[in-house]
């Protein structure tokens, strides 16, 4: 509750000469502030009056009113402190690590490629790995994992590896190095298998672009939880990420001799927005060394034992 003393800006009364109270004259800084304090006196039902002199707007209570005008006008600035909220703006580490790691994900898929070279359904790592839907959905679930690492031709690789390695630092850099690659990983998992129980028979994809949607999911969830944490979601925020994501669904091309998987792509994109509201939770262990290394392992062994899978049928 405000005393009359213009303590807070609204205004002032004082004693008549005869004793009795003036008015509350109510002083607005501007229009845009004039205007919430006549919605809230008339919310409130409290009667006034209207000046707008050429110095200043001025709203007149009477002075039978003036407590409940002061108490109802010192309530709604309280409550309307801190809004509209601003954006928690995350403090990031250089890139460093999550740089480093980001090039040796890129350098591997480049490398892997090498191996096992441009798509051949007649080659057993194509034939072993490759995201068959049928075969996905049959229990081969290592596919889900290999798939991702196998690419059509060199223009393929290059664009995804040069994808993985500038949208993981970004990621790593709020997540950590161990935590951000895991959670991508996961994102392209995840979208290879809702694409194979969705097609169930009759698609098979390949390549880490799933994964790079997920990326891109991950970073527009994260953008939105930035206006979370002080205690709104505004549902534009959130929005926004989202048609970003399905507008770039048709520019991130496959290889020349397949067409680009959308579907895939799509659910990639819905994974990483879905893995991007834990932002709040998993950003508190980006600088746990220990965590960040075990989940670096974890990724590279879930990595090798599918390959092992798929080779040993």
């Amino acid at each position: 509750m405000v005393s009359h003393d213009d303590q807070n800006g609204f205004g002032s009364s004082r004693q008549g000469e005869n004793g009795a109270a003036e008015p509350l004259v109510l002083t607005p800084p501007n229009r845009e502030k004039a205007l919430e304090w006549l919605a809230v006196l008339g919310a409130a039902r409290i009667p006034y009056s209207l000046v707008k002199p050429p110095d200043g707007w001025r709203i007149v209570v009477a002075a039978a009113d003036i407590n409940r005008a002061l108490s109802s006008l010192d309530e709604f600035e309280q409550e309307s402190r801190y809004w509209p909220p601003k954006p928690i703006e995350d403090v990031v580490e250089e890139c460093g690590e999550a740089g480093l790691i980001s090039l040796l994900v890129a350098v591997a898929l480049v490398f892997f490629f090498y191996v096992t070279g441009p798509f051949n359904p007649g080659v057993s790592w194509f034939d072993a790995g490759s995201a068959k839907a049928d075969r996905i959905v049959a229990g081969e679930y290592w596919r889900l994992v290999t798939a991702l690492t196998l690419h059509d031709d060199i223009s393929h690789v290059l664009g995804n590896a040069a994808a993985c390695f500038l949208l993981g630092i970004i990621v790593c850099q709020f997540l950590g190095y161990g935590t951000g690659w895991l959670l991508i990983g996961f994102t392209g998992v995840g979208g290879n298998m809702i694409t194979a129980w969705i097609y169930k028979a009759g698609h098979n994809s390949i390549g880490a672009s799933t994964a790079v949607f997920g990326a891109i999911g991950i970073l527009g969830a994260m953008r939105a939880m930035a206006y979370f944490l002080p205690g709104t979601f505004p549902v534009k925020r959130v929005l926004v990420p989202v048609f970003i994501v399905i507008a770039m669904l048709s520019f991130l091309g496959a290889g020349h001799n397949r067409p680009v998987d959308l579907l895939a792509h799509l659910f990639g994109a819905v994974c990483g927005l879905v893995g991007g509201c834990f932002y709040p939770s998993l950003r508190r262990y980006r600088n746990a060394t220990a965590g960040q290394l075990a989940a670096v392992v974890l990724l590279l062994t879930i990595v090798t034992v599918s390959w092992h899978l798929a080779l040993r049928r």
